[in-house]
């Protein structure tokens, strides 16, 4: 715990620094430097850190060869194990090179995106975003390509965000649910849209045995677990996101309507 405290505000204020007093080389070192630190915490851990980081390191070391990889269905991940073993047959490697990508991917974005990216990084590293893929790196590689295609989907390029997230699907299938998401993500959202995206949940939440058992035939029967379930039945973090997304919609609602009156003559 004492090094994720150490990491925290180092990589927050290194960020700070080079954003506001260097030149632009410097804040390039800078971004670099961070990255690094964060490629290296996260690739030179022990096996022990993470929920699933054993299973990863057994599968790293039953990844003999090219065939061995194609004939999962997550290729990609599985073509990740081999060049890493082909590399050095060390599981660090395979953390490093599955940190470079999470890493590379987030901070990619957020220093695009982001115009204080020190802040954005922060919340990357304090919110558990960073250490996800320490207990699953399938999951987390997949979500950082898919947070890779951000640009794509607020710039409006089909063509190069469906290509990302089909890069993410050969690590998990999961990514699947981004697909539908440039259709849905829109500079201002009405009414209609939330109906439609409500009726899509009352659906899916009613039939959801029926969508699991497809997943479970045509993806991987490891879906099949997700019918069951569990106590709560996730109900208190269901009521969290939809009062989140409330927040959201109304803060992003009230913003365009004064965008609107400054606009007008």
């Amino acid at each position: 715990m004492s090094p994720y405290l150490i990491l925290l505000p180092l990589v927050t204020v290194l960020s700070y620094l080079g954003r506001r007093y260097g030149s632009y080389g410097i804040r390039n070192a800078s971004v670099f430097l961070v990255g690094l630190l964060l490629i290296l915490f996260a690739g030179l851990r022990h096996f022990s850190v993470g929920a699933d980081t054993e299973v990863y390191v057994r599968h790293f070391f039953s990844v003999n060869s090219i065939e061995d990889a194609w004939r999962t269905t997550e290729v990609g991940y599985y073509t990740l194990n081999y060049l890493a073993a082909n590399i050095y047959r060390d599981y660090s490697v395979l953390f490093i090179l599955t940190a470079l990508i999470v890493v590379s991917c987030y901070m990619a974005v957020l220093v695009r995106l982001v115009k204080r990216y020190e802040t954005a990084i922060f919340l990357f590293v304090a919110l558990g975003f960073y250490t996800f893929f320490f207990n699953g790196a399938r999951q987390g590689l997949a979500a950082s390509l898919c947070f890779l295609a951000m640009p794509a989907l607020l710039e409006r390029k089909p063509r190069q965000y469906f290509l990302i997230i089909s890069v993410a699907f050969l690590f998990h299938h999961a990514a699947l649910v981004a697909l539908p998401l440039y259709y849905l993500a829109k500079p201002y959202v009405r009414w209609r849209q939330i109906l439609l995206i409500c009726c899509g949940v009352f659906i899916f939440s009613t039939f959801l045995s029926v969508f699991v058992k497809l997943a479970a035939q045509f993806v991987d029967d490891g879906y099949a677990s997700y019918a069951e379930e569990a106590s709560g039945g996730g109900r208190v973090m269901t009521a969290f996101l939809v009062i989140q997304g409330a927040i959201l919609f109304f803060i992003g609602s009230r913003r365009g309507e004064d965008e609107r009156v400054q606009s007008s003559p």
